[in-house]
């Protein structure tokens, strides 16, 4: 085993701790996207309103949409077909990459002019953004870890929707119980 797939199984990387993670990141993105707002009606009227101002909003909406696509898949049974671990995975590992994107964005525009109370904002945006993606990092990983139970679980296994018969082959059930509400 190597030690990439040992340092999965270390506690720190619990899924018992996903759904609350994922809370304090919508609380966190909503803290960004309303700072966001705040730093662009700071902004003087000479500067003109740029990508590096308003990237961190349109990428806070991003993550709140894949925030609330995992929730709901999650805990709505009629939503369950529409569960992946896969597309968790790929949605989780994409928000660490697009969320650095929104840090250097900000580092740039901070370059461009940082005055009083608008260059403290851009960095209190740019520390959240640091904390956000590391976050977004943890529930990556968490999410691969939830895709190598679901892929080598061996036992008994749950429909993936209601309409599936018992004995067909799905997903195990391991990676539908590690989550807790």
């Amino acid at each position: 085993m190597s030690s990439a797939s040992r340092s999965l199984d270390h506690p720190l990387f619990s899924t018992s701790f996903k759904n609350k993670m994922h809370y304090i990141q919508i609380a966190l993105v909503t803290t960004v996207i309303i700072l966001t707002g705040v730093r662009i009606a700071l902004k003087p009227s000479f500067l003109p309103v740029t990508r590096s101002d308003t990237m961190a909003i349109v990428m806070g909406v991003k993550t709140i949409v894949v925030i609330t696509y995992q929730l709901l898949t999650t805990h709505i049974s009629s939503l369950k077909r529409f569960r992946s671990t896969k597309a968790y995975l790929i949605l989780n590992s994409l928000e660490v990459v697009f969320w650095l994107a929104v840090m250097v964005l900000t580092g740039m525009g901070m370059s461009r002019y940082c005055q009083g109370s608008y260059c403290g904002i851009s960095v209190v945006i740019l520390l959240l953004a640091l904390v956000i993606m590391t976050f977004s990092f943890w529930t990556a990983v968490v999410s691969k870890k939830l895709r190598r139970e679901e892929k080598y679980a061996v036992g008994s296994s749950l429909p993936t929707y209601q309409n599936q018969m018992e004995d067909s082959p799905t997903k195990p059930a391991a990676a539908y119980t590690t989550y807790q509400v």
